[in-house]
């Protein structure tokens, strides 16, 4: 039986998880895990505080508790951006999306190897675990796209908690990781369809992420801008549109906007974990 994991809080409300064993939330039961209580943050402004913007913090989950930027550990590298989740603070580290099977942003301060792997863990509302992934990524540092496999669908109108963990100097993952929180919640989508997101311009692009940003979808539109500077990452449209978005006052994540974006990967399946 796997040893009781330990929470401890540390700056912008991280969680980090003890266990001797590759620490899998699979196998943690709803007790130990970190409970959602408020932040609590003092709200700072953004670049876009002067100006009215969509305020995320009404789609924020009552209760839970985001952990969206987690402290180093003395295993990590000394950084002065920590690991970080892509979604608005005021949210609690959360957001909606239109997509069944949606892709997540990490900001990830050093470089991922064999020596620093990755866990990714998937809950639904009630805790119980859906999909775990422990793996060797080569990749790093900057802003990452992680995508969930096609098999990970999100039902409609549900939330769901996921958990992105690194663990530093620790190929067995056998140590406390440097771990971040957030949440997803599936609704339906506010727009008429449109063409393949792939071929869209840049300025439809923009178009249709303040769309979705004036809906409160998120992650649908932080995706149209983030996937638009992965295939031009000098856009001149594109980029300052996202600095936009991730400046505003209730996202609070201006420090991340000249951090490079970059297409990660999918997140395998830990079959270990699931047994």
């Amino acid at each position: 039986m796997s040893p009781k994991p330990q929470v401890h809080s540390s700056k912008a409300n991280p969680s980090l998880l003890s266990s001797k064993a590759n620490p899998s939330l699979l196998k943690m039961t709803k007790q130990v895990l970190p409970d959602w209580s408020p932040t609590g943050q003092p709200k700072r402004q953004g670049n876009a505080a002067s100006r009215n913007s969509p305020d995320f913090s009404e789609t924020g989950q009552p209760g839970s508790h985001g952990g969206g930027a987690a402290r180093n550990l003395q295993s990590c590298p000394l950084v002065d951006i920590p690991l970080t989740v892509l979604a608005p603070v005021t949210a609690n580290y959360g957001g909606h999306t239109t997509q069944a099977t949606p892709s997540l942003w990490v900001y990830v301060p050093f470089a991922l190897n064999a020596n620093n792997p990755v866990t990714f863990s998937l809950l639904d509302n009630n805790y119980n675990p859906l999909y775990d992934s422990f793996q060797v990524i080569d990749h790093g540092p900057g802003i990452l796209k992680f995508s969930l496999p096609d098999e990970v669908v999100l039902e409609p109108e549900q939330v769901y908690r996921w958990f992105f963990m690194v663990h530093c100097d620790d190929p067995l993952g056998i140590r406390t990781p440097l771990m971040v929180e957030g949440w997803v919640r599936r609704v339906a989508d506010p727009l008429p369809e449109s063409e393949n997101d792939n071929l869209l311009l840049p300025e439809q692009r923009i178009e249709r992420s303040n769309q979705y940003a004036n809906r409160l979808v998120w992650y649908d539109a932080l995706n149209l801008l983030g996937e638009g500077l992965l295939e031009q990452p000098d856009n001149p449209q594109l980029i300052p549109c996202l600095d936009e978005l991730l400046g505003y006052p209730s996202v609070q994540l201006q420090e991340l906007s000249s951090v490079p974006l970059r297409d990660c990967c999918v997140l395998q399946e830990h079959q270990d974990a699931l047994n």
